[in-house]
């Protein structure tokens, strides 16, 4: 194999004498910078702890160099442990490294120091989730040596190269077993925290590189090396010029990053400086840079890892799944190309682009899917022939690559992008996005340069949520917990949340729920105080006791398990927000969130307030469905740097308008819930305050109240709003209801302001006074000429439907109640996520009228042991199976008819009238 010397051509610098003791690194440099740790500038001493650490690495560096060498390497190395490429891993996490140190300490595997680090994740462990402080009290109690050693950082070197090469758990046992024998437990902690690649002095990597050399951060980002950069750069003196961070082939370099979405579009389109800007589908995988030079290729990772033995070495390498299938891809006269691209994963049965996890299964030959295969899509070039292209325009770069790549096919291609302009451009492409189920867009312009290893606004990532008011009514309940790491390893970090399976019509609700998302993002400090306090003592390790309650997926319910559950009765409700939808086999409904995160605790909901099944259900379809331009752009919650009051929900403050006299009784006895108005100038709180002072009671969310006393105060059709219109718990008035009966000092008609309402088509009450035999069909055929669309207040309603007002009234003529003997129950499921709702809606309405109108009674639920009919409005054969099923369960045999069905009858019952009077 080709030496780094020769590869690079680089000089490796000369050390004049042996390396520093590993006791004075530990001593001198690690424990003075973890004291200092990422602790503020004080205002009052006036000392910068970055200064501080500065001087204490500077030092040390300039120690190394006087009693050293100029060699810094074998230092850097131990210091940044997660960017020493060389070394590669060691194979293993911290549970393989406990059961290598139990093998190293020659423990019984019943002992209780064993057990402890095997189960050191456990309720029961002392430091609960915490790997490195278990290990860390074991080895303190067990120190085979208590005196600093001898060992260099040349010798911890050396060992942890044999470690990583080593290929069985013995050998890797046997040197961490001279660890043991050789190191103090104070030097055995921090070795810990190299074999586990971390840094526990809270000081990044550009830091320590920039204290290195001013120029370190920049070559990093070039070529990924830490043996590079000490033996480039060991010369502080010395500068890089432009020529020497250039992008070279076969040098793994930092590709450049898109930067975070912004705010809104808006602000999107201002970062492209008002130019025209192209717009780019974000792949679902893997980024990955191609570097071949003469028919040989690398392949290099986002960090730095080579995958050239998955993807091939050359055109001739039977093992590769990619470079053997694209042999004729470039143009003849392409020597040297390096490419920046995302590898994904496709299906050639579906000829679609898998989700990013199923990418791995393509490196095995005994996958489950061997049908699958890698597809590298391109959308850079960097470097082609021997000259770098990185500080040319990204729209001359991609002229290029269109010329460097002459055949495309499903192995490798190039992204295609659209241009646009506007934030209507953008808009449109979102929607596109979510109908095809992509993961977002990137926004680039065009005349930007190639940034190695930076965000920049150059590109933006745009990640829309699935539909406004989706994600926002997802209230789910937790099912369990899972426990954290460091300074949560001794509480549940992220929670298992479920769906309540539901009910039989007419039942209460049952303690029963199915596993549906695992979230852990969005928490701040306060909303996982509040989880504690008040769940405080209720959680449970988990047993087989909680699959009373829950369901888990899995043939023996064992994917994700939590650590702890707890009794739904004892559980909260957590509001959740996500991008979209998406399949799942780890989760009992078959579905799950992507990228969900907390939006807010719901004190103000209990388990039976949780979202249900074929609620969530109706919510996708109705979401998928949606036509209006309701899309927008994802955002962080904004989480506060200063310790705040502990929050409160508008549930639990006392309003002082409540507890005072009210200012008059306007809405006395009416409960209302406020919606955050968006056309009105008056807040939610304002209306409340409001509402309470003349005589209202508020509430956060609708509940059980006498009939027609709740009141849904709300001024748009949200998701929230149309599922509440459905349930039909309460009227719902726009704002203008509130402040008009204020200013005329009662309550004003309520028709005008209703946000569902139907204009009025038709007069009832000019028909009403005199009703006869002739008047009744010239009435029902004037019905079939007009606009399904009709509203019928609920005080005529009942004067109209009443069958002894009829009764007095046409008792002279025949047939007056043809459909007497029918007890109909009308099935509007599914109604308001219908693309044709306003039709069936009025179909609903003229039923309605046809049956009362000849005799016949409507139930308002259908398992009445009076019931005779059941009548649908669409031809869904699943609501047909559930119907029945739940006529079977209350023991009633109604009969499920279709709306055409009833229309024949009128019609017959309407011609039979006509024979009688004639």
């Amino acid at each position: 194999m080709e030496s780094f010397e020769s590869a690079t051509g680089l000089v490796k610098p000369s050390n004049h004498s042996e390396p520093l003791r590993f006791y004075d690194f530990v001593v001198n440099l690690l424990e003075p910078l973890q004291k200092i740790g990422k602790t503020r500038k004080s205002k009052g001493s006036g000392i910068d702890p970055y200064e501080q650490k500065r001087k204490i690495i500077s030092s040390y560096f300039t120690k190394w160099r006087q009693q050293v060498g100029q060699d810094l390497y074998p230092l850097l190395r131990l210091m940044l442990p997660d960017l020493d490429r060389e070394r590669g891993s060691f194979g293993f996490k911290e549970f393989g490294l406990g059961k290598l140190f139990i093998r190293a300490m020659h423990l019984s595997a019943n002992s209780e120091d064993a057990k402890a680090l095997r189960n050191w994740r456990s309720s029961d462990s002392r430091h609960v989730g915490n790997f490195t402080a278990m290990l860390q009290d074991v080895l303190e109690r067990r120190a085979y040596r208590t005196f600093p050693s001898s060992f260099t950082i040349g010798d911890i070197n050396n060992l942890l190269d044999h470690l990583a090469e080593a290929t069985s758990e013995e050998e890797r046992g046997s040197v961490l077993e001279k660890f043991y024998n050789s190191l103090s437990p104070l030097e055995m902690r921090w070795l810990i925290v190299i074999l586990l690649k971390v840094r526990k002095y809270g000081t990044s990597e550009k830091f320590i590189l920039s204290v290195f050399h001013p120029d370190a951060a920049r070559l990093y980002r070039l070529c990924s090396s830490l043996k590079r950069i000490a033996w480039e750069l060991y010369d502080p003196s010395r500068s890089l010029s432009e020529l020497d961070t250039d992008v070279e082939v076969f040098s793994c370099f930092q590709p450049q990053l898109a930067n975070f979405k912004k705010s809104t579009l808006d602000f999107v389109l201002e970062a492209m400086h008002s130019e025209h800007f192209w717009i780019e589908e974000k792949m679902d995988g893997e980024r990955i840079q191609l570097h071949m030079s003469m028919g040989k290729f690398q392949f290099y990772s986002r960090n730095a890892r080579t995958y050239t033995d998955v993807y091939g070495s050359s055109y001739h390498d039977e093992n590769s799944k990619l470079t053997q299938y694209i042999i004729g891809a470039f143009d003849d006269r392409v020597s040297q190309v390096v490419l920046d691209g995302e590898m994904v994963t496709w299906d050639p049965i579906l000829e679609t682009i898998i989700p990013y996890g199923s990418l791995r299964s393509t490196f095995d030959s005994s996958s489950t899917h061997p049908t699958y295969y890698p597809y590298y899509i391109v959308f850079d070039i960097l470097y082609l022939n021997g000259k770098s292209l990185i500080r040319h325009s990204l729209e001359a770069r991609h002229k290029i690559l269109k010329k460097v790549i002459v055949r495309e096919s499903r192995r490798m291609c190039i992204l295609s992008h659209k241009t646009g302009q506007t934030v209507s451009d953008i808009d449109r492409e979102l929607r596109q996005t979510i109908q095809e189920g992509s993961e977002g867009l990137v926004i680039k312009k065009p005349s930007g340069t190639y940034r190695l290893g930076e965000r920049m606004d150059d590109w933006i990532k745009v990640k829309p949520y699935y539909l406004e008011g989706f994600g926002e009514d997802l209230d789910c309940l937790i099912l369990g917990g899972y426990f954290g790491r460091g300074k949560q390893s001794k509480q549940a970090s992220s929670f298992l949340c479920g769906l309540r399976v539901d009910h039989a019509p007419g039942e209460e609700p049952y303690q029963r729920f199915q596993s549906f998302v695992r979230v852990g993002g969005g928490f701040t400090y306060f909303d996982r105080d509040i989880i504690r306090k008040e769940t405080e003592g209720k959680w449970q390790l988990w047993s087989s006791e909680a699959l009373e309650y829950f369901e888990l997926a899995g043939s023996r319910q064992e994917f994700e398990k939590p650590d702890v559950w707890i009794h739904p009765r004892d559980s909260l409700v957590l509001q959740i927000k996500a991008a979209e939808v998406v399949v799942s086999n780890r989760f009992k409904t078959t579905y799950t969130l992507r990228f969900p995160r907390l939006e807010k605790i719901r004190l103000d909901r209990s388990w039976k307030d949780a979202l249900s099944i074929n609620e969530f259900f109706e919510l996708k379809s109705y979401a998928e469905n949606q036509e209006k331009d309701v899309y927008h752009v994802e955002k962080k919650r904004k989480v506060s740097r200063k310790r705040q009051p502990e929050k409160k929900f508008l549930h639990q403050i006392n309003s002082p308008l409540k507890q005072s006299t009210p200012l008059s009784s306007i809405f006395q006895g009416l409960h209302f819930v406020v919606l955050p108005p968006s056309k009105l100038e008056k807040s939610k709180q304002e209306l409340e305050s409001i509402i309470a002072s003349n005589g209202g009671t508020i509430h956060q969310a609708v509940t059980s109240v006498p009939e027609g006393k709740m009141v849904l105060v709300a001024d748009k059709k949200s998701t929230r709003v149309l599922v509440e219109e459905k349930k039909g718990m309460c009227s719902i008035f726009r704002p203008e209801w509130i402040m008009d009966s204020i200013i005329k000092g009662k309550k004003v008609a309520e028709r005008p302001y209703l946000l569902f309402q139907k204009e009025k088509k038709y007069s009832w009450e000019k028909d009403l006074g005199s009703l006869t035999n002739s008047s009744l069909s010239e009435l029902l055929t004037k019905l079939g000429r007009l606009d399904l669309n009709i509203y019928i207040p609920e005080n005529t309603r009942k004067n109209l439907f009443s069958s002894k007002h009829l009764l007095a009234r046409e008792t002279s003529f025949p047939g007056a109640f043809p459909l007497s003997h029918i007890s109909a129950y009308l099935d509007d499921s599914g109604f308001e996520i219908s693309k044709d709702s306003s039709l069936k809606r009025s179909q609903y309405r003229l039923a309605e009228t046809i049956l009362t109108w000849n005799g016949a009674s409507v139930q308002n639920t259908f398992f009445s042991k009076q019931l005779t009919h059941i009548i649908m409005f669409s031809s869904d054969q699943d609501r047909v199976a559930y119907l029945r099923r739940a006529c079977e369960f209350h023991q009633i045999n109604p009969e499920i008819v279709n709306y055409q069905w009833l229309l024949r009858l009128w019609k017959e019952v309407k011609v039979s009238n006509d024979l009688e009077s004639q």
